[in-house]
């Protein structure tokens, strides 16, 4: 399976993340079926987001980025979802949809929500969309940490050369944070120096290494400690999980219900199941 690195630096004045997200990008976009350009950027963003947020959470805390939106496009109103999720130690899951509707809601937000360890209630925080047609941008997810944290930040999230030809795709993100005290032109200053460095541009096409992590952040002056982590696609669903709402039937939605196959997906990862008149028979009593 593959996996997407993920690296967590730190001085005594800053500490961040950086990944590409690439093959949870691909993951989801692949599993969902998604064809749109302007949407697989979207999701790519949601993807940067959750996978950023999750290096400073520790071991079974879930982050997860949502969006929402119905646009028209050339006549034809959309409804566009997407979800994505850091879950567990170094897991990671995700959907996303464009679908045809007649009704235009004017439904364009998009949310952040954070589960810590041994906490039941998830910390939300809700914004709406800029743009409906553009959807989730890094503009968005910059505008959820200028409100929503305590000490500065700046995030950069690229996702450009998307094709119709190939799911491959150029893409860096970063996201820094300065520590408390600390003049907020600091985080200026360390902006422009990653963006300035010879390495910044050819880091978007080669594949994120400990190596060229190190040579990126060669500029920084300051002693630079990181750790690494990689996040693979996985999700905790299961037939039995999804078959859960038999139980709750009567006898005849189930009688109903045996007399076809019916497919069965999951609504955090696409796993498609079915289910079968042999799964039903149990429960007929």
């Amino acid at each position: 399976m593959f996996k997407d690195l993920v690296i967590h630096f730190y001085t005594n004045t800053f500490r961040g993340c950086i990944t590409q997200g690439h093959n949870m990008t691909n993951v989801i976009r692949i599993r969902s079926g998604l064809k749109d350009l302007t949407v697989c950027k979207e999701l790519h963003t949601s993807v940067s987001s959750s996978l950023m947020q999750s290096i400073f959470l520790r071991g079974e805390e879930r982050v997860r980025t949502v969006s929402e939106r119905t646009f028209e496009a050339f006549g034809i109103i959309y409804n566009c979802s997407i979800y994505t999720e850091k879950w567990g130690n170094n897991f990671f899951r995700g959907v996303a949809s464009k679908t045809e509707t007649t009704i235009h809601n004017e439904k364009s937000n998009f949310m952040i929500g954070k589960t810590f360890y041994g906490e039941k209630e998830e910390k939300k925080a809700i914004f709406p969309l800029e743009d409906q047609n553009a959807g989730l941008t890094s503009k968005e997810i910059q505008t959820f940490y200028n409100i929503s944290e305590q000490v500065p930040s700046k995030i950069y999230i690229n996702s450009s050369d998307f094709t119709n030809k190939t799911p491959d795709f150029k893409s860096l993100s970063y996201f820094i944070q300065l520590m408390p005290g600390e003049e907020k032109q600091r985080l200026n200053e360390l902006d422009d120096s990653i963006k300035s460095s010879s390495f910044f541009s050819q880091l978007h096409e080669e594949p994120l290494t400990e190596m060229n992590f190190k040579q990126l952040f060669s500029n920084i002056k300051e002693e630079l400690g990181f750790k690494s982590l990689e996040f693979e696609f996985k999700c905790n669903c299961n037939k039995n999980s999804m078959m859960s709402f038999i139980e709750k039937l009567d006898l005849a939605e189930l009688i109903e219900l045996k007399k076809i196959t019916r497919i069965m997906k999951c609504s955090h990862c696409s796993e498609i199941y079915e289910l079968t008149s042999k799964d039903i028979e149990p429960y007929i009593k």
